[in-house]
């Protein structure tokens, strides 16, 4: 079965070794790539368990259980059946963009201003502002955490001609 709308009931399968063959209704259900899964409210608790409700199984795993009690046992309105069968699963990209990079967390500093280079500033002059002032506020030499992670991060930013042309341009 491909799809059981919340509230019936059913029995799990005996090919399924878990929990086979106990009754339960559907607690809640959705829709993963591999196909619909449904959350099941067990009748009764087994010995050692807490809780009466499984994880998300595969729908394979049960088969919809008349209710013995009659037809006035039914849910009352179960929801429509989906649109399809099963929806596609959602379109993957095939590829990463890049993604600009990070600015600091204050609006008025900029990555140049926390290494404290102009916007000209060589790859050369770059390196060395960081060095001198990553050995300043390393935590390990007696120096400001937060001011370690973010000279690292400006580093990180500016360190590389592509992130930097990025960074250059999202500002």
């Amino acid at each position: 079965m491909s799809y059981i709308p919340k509230g019936h009931r059913v029995r799990k399968v005996s090919t399924a070794k878990k929990d086979a063959d106990r009754l339960g209704h559907v607690f809640a259900t959705k829709y993963t790539a591999t196909g619909w899964k449904v959350k099941v409210e067990y009748l009764w608790l087994k010995d050692g368990e807490k809780s009466r409700f499984s994880v998300f199984q595969s729908v394979g795993n049960f088969v919809r259980e008349e209710d013995p009690r009659g037809w006035w046992n039914e849910p009352s309105s179960p929801p429509p059946p989906p649109a399809q069968e099963e929806p596609p699963p959602p379109p993957r990209p095939h590829r990463k963009t890049p993604s600009a990079p990070v600015k600091p967390s204050s609006p008025k500093e900029s990555h140049y201003a926390v290494l404290g280079v102009s916007k000209t500033a060589s790859d050369d002059e770059i390196k060395r502002a960081f060095r001198k002032l990553i050995l300043k506020c390393h935590p390990d030499k007696g120096g400001n955490p937060e001011e370690f992670i973010k000279v690292r991060d400006s580093y990180d930013v500016l360190k590389s001609y592509v992130s930097r042309c990025r960074y250059d341009q999202a500002a």
